[in-house]
């Protein structure tokens, strides 16, 4: 685990159900991930990890795969 992980707001939250992104997701879903992301002290962290680690399926660093994916292009 990274040093800034501990101190995600995150931290606890079940990635596959609450971060990984379904087809079906709810405006609620990404409203409460935005406010989640928003307020967390290492969200620029974790939005340099997601493009490092090219992270295209999970809500980081306060954005959307596709959002990440225009900013920052993909390298696979």
């Amino acid at each position: 685990m990274k040093d800034w992980t501990k101190d995600a707001n995150c931290k606890g939250l079940d990635p596959l159900f609450d971060l990984e992104l379904p087809r079906d997701r709810t405006n609620d879903h990404i409203e409460y991930l935005t406010a989640t992301c928003f307020a967390c002290k290492v969200r620029t962290e974790c939005l340099n990890d997601a493009v490092k680690m090219e992270d295209w399926w999970t809500f980081r660093g306060g954005l959307l795969p596709e959002q990440r994916e225009a900013i920052f292009g993909r390298t696979s």
